[in-house]
């Protein structure tokens, strides 16, 4: 199991600059970081997220909608992660005595939009909800990321191998750091001025902590350079624990069933509802209905021509929203036109024809549950239903962090169906398809504000 910290999105955090007025940007010791361009604020929050993944052994089932209710304690269960007190402390032969308990707040997803269930998010325990965790130095007792001289340890870091998923995208998972001649596959420095000469090989990988970079021996051109191959971030491996997961009495299976079929529904009510949320007509977001609610309507009719070794699990549909601002951060977009120069047209009416085509792209009927969405067909609708108007149309993510081509496909879940949310708000005119149009950054590297952490066993208990 791996469990990783990366405390860094712009830069890493410290004091040492703290209160500097330079105006050269060093302090980087904010928890909230307010930039203007003289006419808007841009909030930026650091965070912290802590990542345990199951490398080999376990996989990972969590739904956080989903509250598990015990009504013989009158309390909430949760699932948790338990390190086991059979754990040697870190760089020293002596057991904890002690187990160390994880809340796990949160699935996490994949480069490919789907569900990754080799890794979850956790929290630190907080066992009678009061808003205070039981121990805030759990992280710090598991994974020890600084010494006895308050100083990084270096040896405590965890490395992602990049690779491709089965989408064609990238993503990153969990290697042993070390090389069939016993050395390092990445060597975790505090700066490239403390590359020693021994590291001066083709193809040897250094991380730079204060930089958050990775660079890459270039014997032939004798210089480092950036590379994105691997990831580094404080944490530990080889982690015994053990996976408690908490099931709703809905969701638990009836042994004496041998036909379990799967019903993913959709209901009328909650598509209306959510349609009226998009156009602003009432305030807070509709949650679909339970799995108890759907078995409800659902069970009475259906009960009477299953069956008897039939059971039926009961999925409630939710949307997954695209483009526009009632999309999460990384789905939202801005669609970039260019018009026909030679027609006459106005920008607001060929803004219309095209919000038009993309809402009728999205109609309810063209879509499956869990399809995925390929920005080349959209393309292709768009300019056939708005042709000869349009001469060329490309999609610009929102979020700095993301490149052009990022949401040119686009994957849900099986519970889930996409629909429309970009606005005539999300269509800007252009004169032509440029670098700056497109907000391409060429030879940049951005970082994450959302910390995280990791910790990776290779052997669990359930």
């Amino acid at each position: 199991m791996v469990f990783e910290v990366n405390l860094n999105q712009v830069d890493n955090f410290s004091i040492i600059r703290s209160g500097d007025i330079s105006n050269q940007k060093l302090d980087a010791s904010w928890l909230l970081l307010f930039t203007s361009d003289l006419e808007n604020y841009t909030v930026k929050i650091r965070k912290l997220k802590y990542v345990f993944e199951s490398d080999k052994k376990i996989r990972f089932f969590f739904d956080r909608t989903n509250k598990v209710y015990d009504t013989k304690t009158n309390t909430i269960v949760k699932d948790l992660i338990n390190i086991l007190s059979i754990n040697n402390k870190i760089n020293i032969q002596q057991l904890y005595n002690y187990d160390i308990d994880w809340e796990i707040t949160n699935e996490l997803l994949g480069a490919d939009g789907y569900t990754n269930s080799k890794k979850i998010e956790l929290s630190f325990k907080d066992t009678n909800d009061d808003g205070i965790v039981d121990d805030p130095d759990i992280f710090n007792n598991t994974v020890a990321p600084v010494n006895a001289l308050g100083n990084i340890d270096f040896n405590n870091f965890i490395i992602l191998k990049k690779y491709e998923t089965s989408t064609g995208q990238y993503d990153y998972s969990y290697v042993y750091n070390q090389r069939d001649d016993g050395l390092a596959i990445v060597t975790v420095l505090e700066n490239m001025n403390q590359v020693s000469s021994s590291l001066l090989k083709d193809g040897q990988y250094v991380f730079s902590f204060e930089e958050n970079l990775l660079y890459r021996y270039n014997e032939i051109e004798s210089k480092w350079q950036l590379s994105f191959d691997y990831k580094a971030f404080q944490g530990r491996d080889k982690i015994k624990f053990q996976y408690v997961h908490s099931a709703d009495y809905e969701s638990r299976i009836d042994p004496g069933q041998s036909n379990l079929m799967d019903l993913y529904v959709l209901t009328k009510e909650y598509d209306v509802s959510f349609r009226q949320w998009l156009l602003g007509a009432i305030d807070d977001e509709p949650k679909p209905p339970s799995t108890e609610q759907l078995s409800l309507i659902l069970s009475n009719s259906l009960n009477q021509i299953k069956a008897m070794s039939d059971e039926i699990i009961y999925h409630p549909i939710r949307y997954k929203v695209l483009f526009g601002s009632r999309a999460v951060p990384s789905l939202r977009a801005t669609f970039k036109l260019m018009k026909n120069l030679e027609q006459t047209i106005s920008d607001n009416d060929l803004k219309s024809k095209v919000l038009s085509a993309i809402n009728e792209f999205f109609t309810l009927d063209n879509w499956d549950f869990g399809d995925s969405f390929y920005f080349s067909e959209l393309v292709a609708y768009v300019m056939n239903r708005t042709a000869p108007f349009l001469v060329n149309i490309v999609i610009v993510p929102r979020m700095e962090t993301l490149a052009f081509g990022s949401l040119f496909e686009i994957t849900a879940e099986n519970d889930e169906i996409f629909i429309n949310g970009a606005t005539t708000d999300d269509l800007e005119i252009i004169e032509s398809v440029t670098v700056s149009s497109l907000n391409a950054k060429l030879n940049t590297t951005t970082t994450n504000i959302i910390s995280q952490q990791y910790i990776i066993s290779k052997a669990g208990l359930r």
